[in-house]
């Protein structure tokens, strides 16, 4: 390809449309019309609406899908339910739990405290000097 086949990029940046060097890439008058019509029949076709077999198969495939979905939302509360009475029951034995250990530790923390109390007596009562009488001079 030489140099002088290659147009210069200036015309190309004009507003003008570029004109095809290669007569041949046009499409025929025949082409033209042959599409023309082919367009007029497909927009007849979408106008008119479905055909009832396309009708059917509409029906068919969303009756599938929200048989589907009800499904899945039927289980997913079915699940959500099972949770619930699962977490409710947990936490319920874990307030149990916690006020058996509040109130077996307020037993042990009396009967602990009592025992410190009856020791400390006898150790101050033992320990205690007596009182000795001053001297009557």
């Amino acid at each position: 390809m030489a140099a002088s086949d290659v147009p210069p990029a200036a015309s190309l940046d004009d507003d003008a449309m570029p004109t095809s060097l290669d007569p041949s890439l046009e499409p025929t008058d025949a082409e033209i019309d042959a599409w023309a019509e082919e367009e007029r029949r497909r927009r007849a076709a979408w106008l008119a609406g479905p055909t009832p077999e396309e009708r059917a198969a509409f029906a068919r495939r969303e009756s599938h899908l929200r048989q589907a979905e009800r499904q899945g939302l039927d289980r997913r509360t079915a699940d959500l339910a099972r949770l619930g009475l699962r977490y409710t029951r947990e936490s319920q034995l874990a307030t149990e739990g916690a006020i058996s250990i509040l109130v077996r530790w307020a037993r042990q923390a009396r009967a602990e405290l009592i025992k410190a109390g009856l020791e400390w007596e006898d150790e101050m009562g033992r320990s205690r000097p007596r009182r000795v009488p001053p001297d009557e001079d």
